[in-house]
This record gives C-alpha cells, structure tokens and sequence, in this order.
C-alpha cells in the first residue's frame, strides 16, 4: 500500500515539474517584440512655415517644437506562444512611481501576437502609454472567449533617460490652415527632421 502511495506521489511531482516546465516555456516567449530595453529622448528644433492669410498674402510662422521619442519604436506588439486557444491579452504595468497601467489587446493565437501593436509612450487625452522611465513590471493573461486563464507571469521592460536631441531649424510649405497656429506643423516637422537630430 505504501508502494503504491509513493508511487502515485512521484507521479503526482512529476506532473507538476512538467506543467511548470511547459508553463516557464511559455512564459519566456511572451515579450513586446521590439524588445525590452527601450531609451527615451526628448526632440527640441525650430520650424518656420509658409503661410497665406485671408487675402492670399504669404507670411512667415515661426514656432518651437518639443516632442518626446522612445528607441527603438514608440509601440511594439506583444508576441507569444501560438494555437493556445488565445483570444485576449490583458496587460497591467507597475511603473517605477508606484502607478500602473492596464491594456487589453485582441490576441492573434494562430500568429502568436496582439492583432495591434500596443502604444508603449504616446501620451495623449485618449490614450495612456504602457511605459513610463525605469523599471514596468507587466503581468499578463492570456484568455479564451470564456474569459478562462490559458497562461498568466509577467516580464520586465526599463525604459532609460536619453539624451536631448536638437534638430536643424527648417523651412516648410503650409498644407492645412493648422499648419500656422501654434505648433500645429511640428509633427510635420519631426517627420522630416527626426534622423538629423544629434
């Protein structure tokens, strides 16, 4: 009797050492796919613009434009294991400060990654980024249409200061009237400029 207990016992550890090997497997694939050792940089140059007013009169705006960048991509897709069953991801990011945010990402099982890439640091009223400077401790599950648990651990991604990076002032032509207020042309700006910032 104490044969068969035993038995059962070693079978029953055995088991458990298999699903935890399969489990850290999977966990080791979950991962943003542009890596997780991201810098963040701050983009700072002049634009002037081309304007018409009213009476068709051309004029001169002049603006500063301040933008915050992350290397090597501003968002990245969660990749992971595939034919899980896997419909959702949830994501929650515990930030360095103590604040966290939460995601929720169609899930791609027979790709093995979100349908879209997660936006990592753009910041605006609509939208939180999932990063933020130092170390994010990000937990996930992945989960079928039951919302039942398939996998679940987490992964860390740091995100280091970097450098201010000044861009070369240059000339534009107007494309729409926000191009002239403000600095409604800096993304128009940073888009032809980004790679000559130093």
């Amino acid at each position: 009797m104490k044969s068969k207990t035993r038995q059962n016992l070693a079978l029953a550890v055995i088991m458990v050492a298999m699903n935890l090997r399969v489990f850290s497997a999977h966990a080791q694939n979950v991962r943003l796919e542009k890596g997780n050792t991201y810098e963040s940089h701050v983009y700072e140059g002049r634009a002037s613009v081309w304007c018409k007013d009213d009476r068709g009169t051309t004029y001169l705006h002049r603006t500063r434009c301040r933008a915050s960048g992350l290397n090597p991509a501003l968002t990245s897709y969660v990749v992971g294991p595939q034919n899980t069953g896997a419909t959702e991801l949830k994501l929650q990011s515990v930030h360095d400060d103590g604040s966290q945010t939460s995601k929720q990402e169609d899930y791609e099982d027979v790709v093995g990654r979100t349908e879209d890439r997660v936006n990592l640091w753009i910041s605006t009223l609509f939208q939180k980024p999932l990063l933020k400077h130092g170390v994010n401790r990000v937990s996930y599950q992945l989960v079928n249409d039951a919302q039942a648990i398939i996998e679940q651990g987490s992964f860390d991604v740091v995100v280091a200061r970097g450098a201010k990076l000044i861009c070369p002032h240059d000339y534009l032509q107007s494309r729409f009237p926000s191009d002239c207020t403000g600095s409604g042309i800096c993304s128009t700006y940073f888009d032809c400029n980004e790679h000559l910032c130093q």
